[in-house]
């Protein structure tokens, strides 16, 4: 899972240089930062799952609606430069990596920790959070 994580964090650093400051295109549209921001914030999300299933504690809340969560994401982050999105996407790659480096391999075939992913083991949200 550590090579998967790794390597998809390789790939990143074209996104990352495609990362500026610039304005949307059109209004409402989405810029390379704001998806930057988008998949940094479920990185730390599967982090603290992970964390939860290994240590027992609560899982983090996520929204069944996606829209919702993924608007919550945007408000959060559209202000914020540049250089701050890709410095926080580098730390969720961190916490990520680190996160799952605690995780023993029993740890990963526990039970996801959350009811509407019943029967799923928690290492599954890692790999595509990358």
């Amino acid at each position: 899972m550590l090579e998967t994580i790794a390597a998809a964090r390789e790939r990143e650093h074209e996104f990352l240089a495609l990362c500026d400051d610039s304005p949307p295109r059109e209004p409402g549209l989405w810029t390379v930062k704001d998806h930057l921001a988008h998949v940094a914030a479920w990185r730390i999300n599967v982090a603290q799952l992970l964390d939860a299933g290994r240590t027992g504690t609560e899982a983090p809340r996520t929204d069944e609606d996606v829209k919702a969560s993924n608007a919550r994401v945007y408000a959060a982050n559209k202000d914020k430069t540049a250089g701050l999105v890709k410095s926080n996407a580098r730390a969720a790659y961190d916490r990520l990596e680190a996160t799952i480096a605690a995780c023993s391999d029993e740890d990963l075939l526990k039970p996801h920790p959350r009811p509407r992913s019943s029967g799923v083991a928690l290492w599954a949200d890692g790999p595509g959070s990358a």
